[in-house]
């Protein structure tokens, strides 16, 4: 089946904020062959998996447009922590771009979000002679700083995120 990707339009079966032509411009402007070497359907799968990351990760500014639209996005008219205005009815460029790294790490890595091995509480793993002992307070989950920064501007929080927001009252 093909991707079926979010325009700005309130599609309401969409799957993705990023085709996958728009992902293969994305990662040939970087010079990247990885990407270009996975077929159509595990691209596609990996942009669907990068949009799902980041719906059920972050909380966004403003407000959905329509009860009917599949993702968060369109949202209505903000502005951004930089203060630049975000129109109405359109995905942010960084948004895009989240998604083609995330969707990125998906090929190479398989699941952006695997589930809880003993609650993800594990402090040392030892296999033969090698062990790995994490630091106490380390992230228990993998986190994905670019992706972060991208969406910096137009988060309000996530479960990936640092972002808090300060408003005068």
């Amino acid at each position: 089946m093909a991707l079926i990707v979010e325009d700005g339009t309130n599609v309401a079966n969409a799957e993705s904020y990023l085709s996958v032509e728009d992902a293969d411009t994305y990662w040939s402007n970087r010079n990247d062959t990885v990407w270009s070497g996975y077929s159509t359907p595990k691209k596609e799968a990996a942009l669907r998996a990068a949009t799902q990351y980041i719906d059920s990760t972050y909380e966004f500014e403003s407000l959905i447009l329509t009860s009917t639209q599949a993702l968060k996005w369109p949202r209505g008219g903000f502005y951004g922590v930089s203060l630049f205005y975000y129109e109405p009815n359109t995905v942010p460029k960084r948004l895009k771009d989240a998604v083609a790294e995330l969707a990125y790490d998906y090929g190479a890595n398989g699941a952006l979000m695997q589930s809880d091995d003993r609650g993800n509480a594990i402090k040392r793993v030892k296999a033969g002679s090698v062990e790995v002992e994490y630091a106490d307070g380390a992230p228990t989950k993998r986190t994905f700083p670019l992706v972060n920064r991208l969406l910096a501007d137009i988060v309000i929080s996530g479960t990936n995120s640092s972002n808090v927001r300060l408003q005068r009252v």
